[in-house]
């Protein structure tokens, strides 16, 4: 037996502007630090677990070894690597931010 559920949610225009602008200066954040730590806390509530194994895929735009000959190559390059995120006290939001923002600093 299956049984499943749809939750929708908006944001409202300030909401998603505080998101999107005002919190990066309170923590010198980027988006994907916000995004990802909102989905920890998410995964929290609905399982009761504060570490979440994810994958992550890099843009591609990083520099490329100058020993790779790429002059014929068409497209780009991406990179999916594992992350491990872990929040100590989800219910202190500040502490969950820094923690993953210094998760995803320290993937080399």
């Amino acid at each position: 037996m299956t049984s499943e559920e749809t939750v929708e949610l908006h944001l409202t225009e300030e909401t998603s502007a505080v998101i999107l602008k005002d919190i990066h200066k309170r923590y010198n954040t980027q988006i994907n630090d916000i995004l990802l730590t909102a989905l920890i806390l998410a995964f929290y509530k609905w399982q009761g677990h504060n570490k979440l194994l994810l994958n992550l895929e890099g843009h591609g735009r990083e520099d490329i070894s100058e020993k790779a000959d790429i002059t014929r190559t068409v497209g780009w390059f991406t990179s999916v690597y594992p992350v491990m995120l872990n929040i100590s006290d989800p219910s202190d939001t500040g502490s969950c931010i820094k923690s993953v923002k210094e998760s995803l600093r320290n993937i080399p």
